[in-house]
């Protein structure tokens, strides 16, 4: 079984994804970066002085704070801005909504959307393994949370192509 439909489109051109497809896709995004945290949170810091990781020259909470914001308000933003492109496809984006497909262009806007989520929260994740600064349990658990409001639903998907 396909995961990915191609349907009857050009070269270069995908067809509708399923709906369970993208939700793991998402889910998976959100598996990796919470494991990731764990194990920082578990070990501490795996470098640096005796002191307990490094210093990073910026109060912790200010980068932690700072990565939040970024995976929490960047998807909301990008996602809708990316989403726009089903306009000219109107007609066939709600049949494929209807089937229980996820169209093309709202598939590769929440797979970037939830992507731009997980990039500073994995920075978190990171900062956290090296530094040993629970802080950065901060943005890791905003690029949870972003990614999992990336989660694709029929009500999203409906409305995203009735604003196009």
């Amino acid at each position: 079984m396909f995961i990915f439909h191609q349907g009857q489109r050009g070269a270069g051109q995908s067809g509708p994804v399923s709906m369970v497809a993208m939700r793991v896709i998402v889910l998976a995004l959100v598996f990796g970066l919470a494991t990731f945290s764990v194990v920082g949170a578990v070990l501490g810091p795996v470098g640096g002085d005796e002191a307990g990781g490094f210093d990073l020259g910026v109060p912790a909470i200010a980068i932690a704070a700072g990565l939040a914001v970024v995976a929490l308000v960047v998807p909301f933003v990008v996602r809708p801005l990316l989403a726009h492109r089903v306009a000219g496809r109107r007609k066939e984006a709600e049949v494929e909504i209807a089937d229980g497909k996820v169209p093309a262009e709202l598939a590769s806007a929440t797979i970037v959307a939830a992507a731009l989520a997980e990039g500073p929260g994995m920075l978190g994740a990171v900062l956290l393994l090296i530094s040993g600064d629970l802080a950065y349990l901060v943005p890791a658990g905003a690029g949870v949370v972003g990614i999992l409001a990336m989660l694709p639903t029929r009500a999203w998907m409906t409305g995203a192509v009735e604003r196009a």
